[in-house]
C-alpha cells in the first residue's frame, strides 16, 4: 500500500503536520484481508422490493389525487355554469 501525505515546514502548520503523520502511522498499521464480492442478502433484496412497491403505491396515490382534483374543479366549474345559466332563464 502506498500513501502520500503533505507536511509543511511552516511553524503555524505544526499541529496539522503532526496530525497527518499520526494518521499515516495508523493507516500503515491496518491489515487488509482478501477482497471478496459484496453480495446482497435476501433481507436487503426484500427491503428493496418493499421500497419499490411503496414507490409504485405513492405514484398511484398521486395519480388518484390528481384525478380527484380535476373532478372537483370540473364539478365546481359545471356548478357555477349551471348557476349562471339558471339565473339567465
Amino acid at each position: 500500500m502506498l500513501m502520500f501525505v503533505h507536511i509543511s515546514p511552516e511553524l503555524d502548520a505544526v499541529g496539522e503536520t503532526i496530525s497527518t503523520l499520526k494518521f499515516a502511522e495508523r493507516v500503515a498499521s491496518v491489515e487488509l484481508g482478501a477482497a471478496k464480492a459484496n453480495k446482497e442478502s435476501s433481507e436487503v433484496r426484500e427491503l428493496k422490493e418493499q421500497v419499490f412497491a411503496y414507490f409504485l403505491l405513492l405514484i398511484s396515490i398521486k395519480k388518484a389525487i390528481g384525478e380527484l382534483k380535476l373532478r372537483f374543479i370540473s364539478d365546481v366549474i359545471f356548478g357555477h355554469f349551471r348557476l349562471l345559466t339558471s339565473r339567465l332563464h
